[in-house]
């Protein structure tokens, strides 16, 4: 049934017979929702020009109609005055009437959309000429006994202000009209300064008027088209926020929990909008206490590849395709706690698991040296907690800020605060800081704050501090409010319980998966009210932020080629393995192949390797047996290859400490197949052909020349050669991945001049491969100032490779007077006075040679990978001025007198001590 609406009429959809259910609760899909309600409130303003909204009125009725039909859910659309709507949501008769419950039914689930104008404060109006606060909507279900146990879901589309949201430091600008720019009072987010504070309120956190009176949960989730102050937005086709929730509703490929599904509502209104108008509203969740809920996949989704889903995952990543892949967490905490050791395992959790640089300033003076801390004066509203104001922030994709310290409410402002250096001060100014215009450096980034209660006293302390707006290879485009996520835990053990929730996520097989919105959701529903203040999340954080943060470099430094050229994608990769998360459907249509990967030492490739292990581990849940031929070269002696595949992943699990029988869902990697020793190869390449023959998921590596054996074993089973080719590491990712490795003991500025200075003196090739790259971040030096010694550079690099080669052949790390060791250095300087000297001697082949990364070895003889550590070896040879005046290339010559004359200086150095 559908009829047009008037003013004050109603109208009701009820589901037919053939329905699916919404979704189910508590991660138990038997637990299926039976009742869920939808209540549409809207007002067109029909007749008042200035503010007419029917079109998007009726849009917004058909496309939520849509969205629900064919689920089990009852949907009432009204425009009646508010104040009837109010006078029945809150009697269990009357919302029985309305929705035709039988005596039986009790709604599980009860959605309700609003949309109108509003204003300030949470004002919204009606074209009843009513203005109501939208927290009276809350208070009323609230006090519906039928309602007690239900779960709330409210979606405003209403103005909160009169800021309108623009997409700061991007290409595109605001298009909207010039209607719209210059109605009164109206001011452009790009034009607020420290001195309108007009946006303050955009992150307040109000104590809305409902309160747990057991430990039930509140069971209300609150979603709003805009931050507070700020405009939201409509068009002919419906509000956004409207068209958001539906298009998220509609194309649900999997079943997704409560948060994941808000964080893609926000991506889908705040990223489809804004990055393409370049201007919008930034749509913000308020989350109390709550069931576990999950929404149900639609049967009607069609299937979407997996880059399309990307769009919801934070990328750590610049505009520009630079990595942000540093991360900082300050954890503020009173002075009674600061020392206590849940908040040192706090801290070292926040380290060792997450990768958080972190930092915990005790007094004043050490914030204000670390130049990370700003509080404004009191008087000079806002009073900031401000850990993004210095240079050093650009390369960081996330911050974290940890306030240990009492939570009040204030029955004045009806705000929650907070303590810092004993001063009360609203929890919004310290989030505020986060927020341009107080800073420039975290638009488009995650502002992560965590509030937990404690009670202390302490000092104030104070100064003034201003960022200007301004682009960088670094920046995020994206409005000033974007990008929060704020949880407040009001009990006295709220460290505690943050603690053992972070410790239980950070389990392996929990953490690879998890995102920060899960875990907060999880805190969420343990969490209690106390002091008449409620536990609550807050996100205008529209992607979904991973707990087990990417470091990805050494994958961006490969292309993969097949030997046509063809470039293939490590999620290509990840599909033919088996790997990626896919429609069930199409998974089947994927035709098995065995994957060989050859590419040089030294280039990464087992890194790859690992990577794709810890994928198959964690989001397959594969049973993985991975096998560096290397390492185990001992196993391959003792086994019985006559025995199969299946013991030999069963002995090699018990050999390995972990024994497990052969399993229906096994995944198994060959590092270093060129390892294999002659009278074994036939035995493995047997192995090998009757795991493809069973179509068990196989991926081999090995260097070039080492795949024709493997091709040829593999004949009718779909070999797959992948050349992975090494790409060089540009400059910035040079010093992105040397400011992870340093952290916060070398600064940004130094990190750059150290780069420059290993390019000046012709090293380069030290820092432009990941596996050279990892050693040099490992050098002491590096955190001593911006001269390098590059001699000593490279005598660390090379016997840090000497280490890790012996280490794999069995001997004991740093073993060099080994003899065949001794030979194989020796051989390796012949080779590189062959090189500099442009001889062609014939040498002694040794392809064991290769896994020093200096020389590749073909059929005609060797090739230089690194030019450095060849001279290197030359002067570590005690080369003389006269030898070096004859190399041919002036190049080549350069670095070698550099070498010499470093080598001098460390000789000197260690003889005299430094000046």
């Amino acid at each position: 049934m559908q009829t047009k609406l008037n003013e004050a009429e109603t109208l009701l959809i009820l589901p037919n017979k053939k329905v699916r259910s919404i979704g189910y609760w508590d991660g138990d899909e038997s637990k299926v929702v039976r009742t869920a309600c939808v209540l549409l409130i809207n007002y067109s303003y029909s007749n008042d020009c200035g503010k007419e909204r029917t079109a998007a009125v009726e849009a917004d009725k058909k496309q939520i109609r849509d969205a629900f039909s064919g689920l089990k859910v009852g949907i009432y659309v009204t425009s009646e005055p508010l104040k009837d709507i109010l006078a029945y949501l809150s009697k269990e008769k009357k919302i029985r009437e309305k929705f035709q419950l039988l005596e039986h039914q009790t709604p599980e689930l009860f959605f309700v959309f609003i949309s109108t104008h509003g204003g300030k404060n949470g004002i919204i109006r009606t074209h009843h000429k009513e203005s109501v606060e939208v927290s009276e909507v809350y208070y009323q279900l609230h006090n519906n006994p039928l309602l007690s146990k239900t779960l709330k879901l409210i979606f405003v589309s209403a103005c909160r202000g009169t800021i309108h949201d623009e997409m700061l430091l991007g290409e595109k600008y605001c298009k909207c009209g010039k209607k719209l720019m210059l109605r009164q009072k109206v001011l452009r987010g790009k034009d607020i300064t420290l001195d309108t504070q007009r946006n303050i309120d955009a992150v307040r956190v109000i104590q809305e008027d409902i309160r747990q009176d057991d430990d039930d949960p509140l069971n209300f989730v609150i979603m709003f088209a805009s931050v507070d102050t700020t405009l939201a937005l409509r068009n002919d086709a419906g509000t956004h926020l409207f068209q958001a929730f539906c298009k998220t509703l509609n194309n649900l490929e999997k079943d997704v929990g409560l948060e994941e599904f808000l964080t893609r509502c926000m991506c889908n209104q705040h990223f489809e909008q804004n990055l393409q108008k370049g201007c919008g509203s930034t749509p913000e969740v308020k989350v109390f206490s709550h069931r576990q809920f999950t929404f149900s996949r639609r049967a009607k989704a069609q299937f979407r590849k997996k880059s399309s889903l990307l769009k919801f995952n934070y990328d750590w990543k610049s505009d520009v395709e630079i990595p942000l892949l540093t991360r900082k967490a300050y954890v503020y905490a009173t002075p009674r706690h600061r020392d206590s050791k849940q908040i040192q395992k706090l801290q070292n959790n926040l380290k060792g698991i997450f990768g958080f640089e972190v930092h915990s300033p005790s007094s004043f003076e050490e914030i204000k040296k670390l130049g990370r801390l700003i509080l404004f004066n009191l008087n000079n509203d806002p009073y900031l907690f401000n850990a993004v104001s210095d240079e050093e922030e650009e390369l960081e994709g996330c911050v974290l800020v940890c306030v240990v310290a009492p939570i009040y409410y204030s029955k004045q402002s009806n705000e929650l605060i907070t303590s810092i250096y004993g001063e009360r001060t609203p929890i919004k100014r310290v989030i505020y800081s986060a927020v341009y215009p107080s800073t420039k450096k975290w638009i488009g980034k995650p502002k992560i704050f965590v509030f937990l209660h404690a009670d202390d006293r302490e000092n104030d302390l104070k100064t003034q501090g201003f960022l200007d707006l301004k682009k960088t290879e670094f920046t995020r485009t994206d409005t000033l409010h974007s990008g929060l996520l704020t949880v407040i835990l009001p009990q006295t053990d709220s460290v505690q319980l943050f603690t053992e929730t972070l410790e239980e996520f950070a389990k392996p097989g929990s953490i690879e998966e998890s995102t920060f919105q899960q875990f907060f959701f999880t805190l969420l529903r343990r969490a209690k009210e106390e002091n008449k203040v409620s536990p609550l999340v807050i996100s205008t954080l529209g992607k979904r932020l991973s707990m087990k943060f990417p470091v990805d470099l050494f994958i961006d430094s490969f292309t993969l080629l097949t030997p046509t050229r063809k470039e293939i994608s490590f999620n290509d990769l990840e599909q033919k393995l088996g790997l990626a998360v896919e429609d069930a459907n199409v998974k089947s249509k994927a035709l098995y192949c065995v994957p060989i990967i050859t590419a040089e030492s030294g280039t990464g490739k087992s890194k790859l390797a690992e990577t794709l292990a810890a994928r198959a581990l964690t989001r397959n849940q594969k049973l993985v047996t991975f096998v560096d031929i290397k390492e185990e070269n001992q196993f391959l002696e003792e086994f019985d290859w006559k025995m199969g595949y299946r013991w030999f992943v069963e002995k090699f699990a018990k050999m390995k400490g972990a024994p497990r029988t052969f399993g229906a869902n096994e995944f198994i990697i060959l590092d270093g197949f060129e390892q294999v020793q002659e009278e074994y190869k036939d035995g493995m390449l047997g192995m090998i052909r009757s795991l493809a023959r069973e179509k068990i998921p196989l991926l081999i590596l090995t260097r070039p020349g080492n795949d024709i054996a493997l091709i040829e074993c593999l004949k009718g089973i779909r070999p797959m050669l992948i050349i992975a080719k090494i790409n060089e590491i540009s400059k910035i990712n040079q010093i992105v991945f040397l400011h992870e490795k340093l952290g916060m003991t070398v600064k940004l500025k130094v990190i750059r001049e150290i780069v420059s200075n290993i390019v000046s003196a012709g090293a380069g090739d030290l820092i432009e491969r990941i596996g050279t790259l990892e050693k040099v971040a490992t050098f002491q030096q590096l955190r001593s100032g911006p001269e390098i010694n590059i001699y000593e550079l490279s005598e660390h690099v090379f016997e840090s490779t000497v280490a890790s080669v012996l280490a794999k052949s069995g001997f004991l790390e740093g073993h060099l007077a080994h003899r065949d060791e001794r030979e194989k250095v020796q051989l390796l300087t012949e080779y590189a006075h062959d090189f500099f000297f442009s001889h062609r001697e014939q040498r002694k082949k040794d392809e064991t040679l290769a896994d020093y990364g200096i020389f590749r070895f073909t059929h005609c003889g060797g090739v230089t990978i690194s030019i450095t550590l060849a001279a290197y070896l030359l002067v570590r040879n005690k080369i003389s001025d006269g030898e070096i005046s004859e190399i041919p290339k002036s190049k080549e010559k350069k670095l070698l007198k550099t070498m010499k004359q470093h080598r001098e200086i460390m000789l000197k150095k260690k003889l005299f001590g430094p000046k």
